[in-house]
């Protein structure tokens, strides 16, 4: 039921208006200029081979992702910023390289050996198969087939059909990296927080893809939630990373949003005097993933020192033992990413692994800290289960509809408001126990 998949976590900036390009340089030509002739990429008929800029053109958000810097979220947040820091912060948010960074592709970048600013195009084919002017003359060739995964690295081409590679391309901008950081000074400015979830972005419904997957739908859809955890969990870690390096301790947005920003008439969420999680967002599923990895992935073991850096860096305070901690954890999912990468997914996942999967997770979230942070993610993990198999899971409807009641935002919020924790909890036990019957 493709209901489920209407929860909107994260709020987002209207698009407004027809994309512009900056004032201050013109593109000659630009990749997505270079791919949109009708014999490359071109074609009218959206949603099928051939007309791949077309469909991006016309459904997919990323093309839009510039044309957002105009609107009036993007320049409250602006004006917001300037009141801080006037210094910093250029007068409009399509002048601002930290929006350009994630909202646009190519600015300040070559192409057919001339300067470009490729801006007006939002995130484009660059952004997502990498930097083209080396592979672009190539990738219609003969020859090009036959090239090996790291030669067509070499020339800066991303390999978006693996789903780890894919993944973290999504969650540079999605979670974050170096070039690309959306801090706590940045949402409380207005920028909706970056709450990355890849299964919720890849069905949310209206988003018509340029592409087709060649695996079967189900088992793609469970493994690919699966490898997206996984992915964001690593690229939160590398964040840290390179926030430590610029001095950053701790970055406000590791920690749960709700944890702060709450009611005052509310209960606390959380056991008190408990040492705050580091990104619990990414790190409250870790325990299940680690337990269901060789089952969804034959052949693939889950690193067995994971779960001690995440720990870790809940408890340090310093630059230099948060950035030891992050690192540790970002080669050790580095390695499982790859695991997963050689595994067997040939063959299909049986259902009962499937059903023990589910129950395993509504069990964990039935006994989750009652933060939002912590709760969040396992209705998530239990939509896109049940978005993959309904045959298999259709019992749980009910349940969790009456789970994304409790986590929706409300029309215009930036967040749930008040949100029952304990009856979310107990709408997972009620999961649980039907998983359990026979």
């Amino acid at each position: 039921m493709r209901w489920l998949w209407m929860l909107l976590l994260v709020s987002s900036l209207a698009i407004a208006g027809s994309a512009t390009s900056r004032p201050e340089a013109q593109p000659s030509s630009s990749p997505v200029a270079s791919c949109s002739a009708a014999s490359c990429h071109g074609g009218m008929d959206v949603g099928k081979i051939g007309s791949e800029v077309t469909t991006w053109r016309s459904a997919d958000p990323h093309s839009k992702a510039y044309s957002v810097l105009f609107n009036p979220d993007s320049q409250r947040i602006i004006a917001n910023l300037r009141k801080g820091d006037s210094n910093r912060w250029r007068d409009a948010a399509h002048l601002e390289q930290a929006c350009l960074n994630c909202h646009s592709t190519g600015a300040h970048s070559t192409f057919d050996g001339q300067p470009i600013d490729a801006s007006s195009d939002g995130v484009g084919c660059d952004g997502c198969h990498g930097p083209s002017e080396k592979w672009l003359p190539k990738h219609y060739e003969p020859t090009w087939k036959g090239l090996t995964f790291q030669q067509k690295r070499d020339l800066g081409f991303n390999d978006t059909k693996d789903l780890g590679s894919r993944t973290l391309i999504c969650a540079s901008c999605h979670v974050g990296d170096k070039d690309r950081d959306v801090n706590h000074d940045l949402i409380a400015a207005g920028h909706p927080r970056l709450a990355f979830d890849y299964s919720r972005f890849h069905y949310q419904p209206g988003y018509t893809k340029h592409w087709t997957e060649t695996q079967p739908e189900r088992d793609f859809e469970i493994r690919s939630w699966f490898i997206g955890q996984v992915a964001a969990l690593r690229a939160a870690a590398n964040l840290t990373v390179e926030r430590t390096s610029h001095g950053v301790v701790p970055e406000l947005t590791e920690q749960s949003c709700f944890a702060c920003h709450q009611s005052l008439t509310t209960p606390i969420r959380g056991t008190p005097g408990e040492t705050p999680q580091w990104q619990p967002w990414h790190v409250t599923l870790l325990s299940t993933l680690i337990e269901e990895s060789p089952k969804l992935f034959p052949g693939a073991t889950a690193p067995k020192l994971v779960q001690f850096p995440v720990k870790q860096l809940g408890k340090a305070l310093s630059n230099d033992e948060r950035r030891r901690h992050a690192e540790a954890l970002t080669a050790d999912l580095d390695r499982w990413l790859d695991d997963l990468r050689k595994a067997d997914s040939s063959q299909p996942i049986p259902a009962d692994v499937l059903r023990q999967l589910a129950a395993n997770l509504a069990i964990a979230g039935s006994k989750a800290p009652s933060d939002y942070d912590c709760l969040a993610p396992y209705y998530l993990a239990l939509a896109a289960l049940h978005h993959a198999d309904e045959k298999t899971l259709g019992g749980i409807s009910n349940s969790l509809e009456s789970i994304a009641k409790q986590l929706k935002y409300k029309k215009g919020q930036t967040g749930p408001g008040e949100f029952d924790a304990e009856t979310v909890k107990a709408a997972f036990a009620a999961i649980a126990k039907l998983l359990a019957s026979p």
